[in-house]
């Protein structure tokens, strides 16, 4: 019951601007400057995985993906970089732990709710500030509204494979450009 009633109060969180807003837009999770955000005060990366840096349809990372994987480490270290899933399976954790990259399960919570992303900002320790955070995610109504609603830093890239959502997510994402459009022209 009380999951049902997060849920709901995630969803209402939709109705203010300054939740589903994000800080940046970004192409691809390669085209974000890190060393950039680093100079803006940003410690900590927290990164969602499908559609965001591995297509739903592959769970490997490309070359270039890992590469730009290596850099971001190398700019925060690799004890303020991991991976945050609604999708947790053992064999995807294993893998990505072979590049020296952790994987948060949002094990009973899922994104968007405010417990996930609080129980994720603690893996780099519980006296972190939130707007030392950056989150990345491709989902508006998941990944930036829940890391909008802690305070962090939030960082949309755009879907990597839209052949591969689900009749549901695509429909949704038809819903979050219109979101993401009214954000942008209120910037304009």
């Amino acid at each position: 019951m009380i999951q049902i009633i997060n849920k709901f109060y995630c969803f209402f969180k939709l109705l203010n601007k300054n939740n589903y807003c994000v800080n940046y837009n970004y192409k691809t999770f390669q085209d974000i400057p890190f060393s950039l955000l680093k100079k803006k005060g940003i410690k900590y990366i927290i990164s969602d995985i499908d559609q965001t840096i591995v297509s739903q349809s592959n769970n490997f990372l490309s070359k270039s993906m890992q590469k730009k994987i290596e850099e971001v480490q190398s700019i925060f270290g690799k004890d303020s970089f991991c991976l945050l899933t609604n999708e947790p399976s053992d064999k995807r954790t294993k893998y990505f732990n072979l590049f020296g990259i952790d994987v948060i399960d949002s094990k009973k919570d899922k994104k968007p709710c405010i417990n996930t992303f609080l129980n994720a900002s603690n893996y780099f320790g519980e006296k972190i500030k939130l707007d030392t955070i950056c989150f990345i995610g491709d989902r508006v109504f998941t990944d930036i509204i829940g890391a909008n609603n802690v305070g962090m830093m939030t960082i949309r890239v755009d879907v990597l494979d839209t052949k591969s959502d689900t009749f549901v997510t695509s429909i949704l994402r038809r819903i979050e450009k219109i979101y993401i459009e009214s954000c942008l022209s209120q910037t304009n």
